[in-house]
């Protein structure tokens, strides 16, 4: 990371403490990253991403800005990306993954409340965070106390918006989060000076879901009884999915997925048949958090689930890519119930996991208790009709829950 002390001095960093936070986060990445054995090759693009992440990073999105794009700091996966990248700006993650800036927050901070928020806010204080003078807009949510009192500190130092979370999952608890949303949309469109349009909004979407798609592939490889990569570097993959271009990072990890795939057909991975399988949950991981899952895996254990934030709850769903909007798609649906009922053909309805993805959306299931629906919940696959002919219709209208 060295070589860009003239950029951070324009930046008005400290740095002094700057240097020994990349010493020290280049040091563990070393020692706990790079000494594992037969990495695949396509790996070495990520551990560049993690190694450019002060440097050559943050020129690239001084450039950006010197050519009118705008910059967006995110604390969270709540913020919906898409409308960012489909204005024209670029987001990146800001979460701190040092213990050495935490003692600058603990001066207004107790120091009990979470380390990672402790951490960036420390960065900020401490003026060792190089995308704290470039940010456009930093963009922070109501996931706990901790960051609520935080974001009302730095709301005082930069421009910021709030994301009220929603608590529960409710006809009125989605009302609130799409005038959230929609709130959001308002707010970038004043910061970049442009409207939100759908071409832009659907391409965007498409950018994304492709980024979520090839980290849920990569996902997929942990699974295997001897899975192609490790814990470790599957969570550098991870922490490089919040700092990297979306495109230039899908396209590498497309790549390393398929070295992953030769290497399974290939049985090149060899552990032991007992060997504990991990899962991580919790706290997310950021850049320079590689401790416990080096901890786990260097004592013969395999990390193959990290439900976190930094893990599967970032690319486990994808964003719908449909034409018009949602109103019109339930219109649309309450408009082949009532056809339905009209010709007195029977529909049944089948909700899969309501529990976890919840309930058909009440625009939809009042037509349908009007209809007089059999209702089920959908387990398997449907048993094949043994009449003679057969029209199926399906329709999939869902809230989006992260």
């Amino acid at each position: 990371m060295a070589g860009h002390e003239e950029l951070w001095r324009s930046l008005n960093l400290d740095l002094e403490l700057h240097q020994q936070i990349l010493n020290a986060i280049e040091k563990s990445f070393a020692e706990k990253v790079l000494r594992q054995p037969d990495r695949p090759k396509a790996m070495a693009y990520f551990d560049n991403v993690l190694h450019g992440a002060h440097g050559e990073r943050v020129k690239e999105i001084i450039d950006q800005k010197n050519k009118g794009a705008k910059f967006i700091g995110t604390f969270c996966i709540y913020v919906p990306e898409e409308i960012i990248l489909a204005l024209g700006a670029s987001s990146l993650a800001l979460c701190g993954g040092t213990a050495l800036s935490i003692p600058y927050a603990e001066k207004m901070f107790p120091r009990n409340i979470c380390p990672l928020v402790k951490s960036t806010l420390g960065l900020a204080f401490s003026k060792t965070c190089p995308y704290a003078p470039i940010k456009d807009l930093a963009v922070g949510e109501t996931t706990c106390d901790a960051k609520k009192k935080a974001w009302d500190v730095l709301a005082k130092r930069v421009r910021f918006h709030v994301l009220e979370v929603p608590q529960k999952k409710g006809p009125k608890d989605r009302e609130l989060w799409q005038e959230e949303v929609l709130h959001f949309k308002k707010q970038m469109e004043e910061v970049t000076g442009r409207q939100l349009e759908k071409e832009s909004l659907s391409e965007a979407i498409k950018i994304l879901n492709r980024k979520r798609s090839a980290l849920a592939r990569l996902n997929t490889f942990r699974k295997e009884e001897n899975p192609p990569l490790s814990g470790l570097d599957t969570l550098v993959v991870l922490q490089a999915a919040l700092l990297d271009d979306p495109v230039r990072f899908t396209t590498q990890l497309e790549y390393l997925n398929e070295e992953l795939d030769q290497r399974v057909k290939n049985q090149e991975a060899k552990r032991e048949k007992q060997t504990p399988r991990i899962m991580i949950s919790g706290c997310p991981s950021v850049m320079g958090n590689w401790k416990i899952h080096y901890l786990l895996e260097s004592s013969g254990a395999v990390i193959v689930v990290d439900e976190t934030c930094t893990g599967t709850r970032y690319f486990q769903n994808l964003v719908e890519e449909r034409d018009g909007d949602i109103e019109e798609m339930l219109r649309a649906c309450v408009r082949m119930v009532m056809t339905f009922g009209a010709l007195g053909l029977p529909i049944v309805v089948t909700e899969q996991y309501p529990r976890g993805l919840g309930r058909t959306v009440p625009e939809l299931a009042e037509p349908l208790e009007a209809a007089g629906t059999a209702r089920s919940v959908w387990r398997s696959k449907p048993a094949r009709s043994s009449s003679p002919s057969r029209v199926s219709v399906a329709s999939r209208v869902c809230s989006p829950q992260r």
